[in-house]
């Protein structure tokens, strides 16, 4: 999975729209869309603020790939972990 897919995949699982990403940015819907397009190349501090909105640190959002499982509960307001196991579970 390239980075911007996984930035897309983290967003939508945890529910939230591009437009309320982008304002947590201070930047447009559209030069968001663009990073989640792959149309942009990102610089590491956008990045660092993407995986800080995520709740996550940097090097996870980099090395999260299809080995990576997503343990969530409760609600999608509810902060996710990683773990690097081969299950997943939703409770």
């Amino acid at each position: 999975m390239k980075l911007h897919e996984k930035i897309r995949f983290i967003r939508q699982l945890k529910g939230w729209s591009q437009e309320e990403v982008a304002n947590q940015l201070e930047m447009s819907v559209n030069g968001y869309g663009s990073i989640e397009r792959g149309e942009t190349d990102v610089k590491l501090s956008r990045l660092e603020k993407i995986a800080a909105i995520f709740g996550m640190e940097l090097l996870e959002l980099l090395g999260l790939n299809e080995t990576t499982v997503f343990n969530l509960t409760g609600d999608h307001h509810t902060q996710f972990h990683l773990s690097h196991i081969n299950s997943f579970s939703i409770e």
